[in-house]
């Protein structure tokens, strides 16, 4: 049993190229998602068609959660900009 409420901490690396257990337990998970209150699951980060295996996507995928991590902390808003200007 998987409760939808721990799915919201569910990040997705990548779709694997290969159609089998993979792909059906993604489809699985975002079903159950789905009756979560929380926002729902979105599709793999990335969807490179790889076939490598060994959580190679997942070792693509951080970099790039790293930097949407960065930029979402650290990047000002226009509304920042114009208040430190005027």
């Amino acid at each position: 049993y998987l409760s939808p409420d721990a799915t919201r901490v569910f990040l997705f690396a990548t779709r694997s190229a290969e159609l089998g257990g993979y792909n059906c337990a993604l489809e699985r998970i975002q079903q159950i998602g789905k009756g979560s209150s929380s926002i729902p699951l979105e599709s793999p980060a990335l969807d490179m068609d790889l076939r490598l295996g060994e959580g190679t996507g997942a070792v693509c995928a951080v970099p790039l959660v790293k930097s949407a991590v960065c930029i979402l902390k650290e990047m000002s808003t226009l509304e920042d900009i114009m208040n430190a200007a005027g």
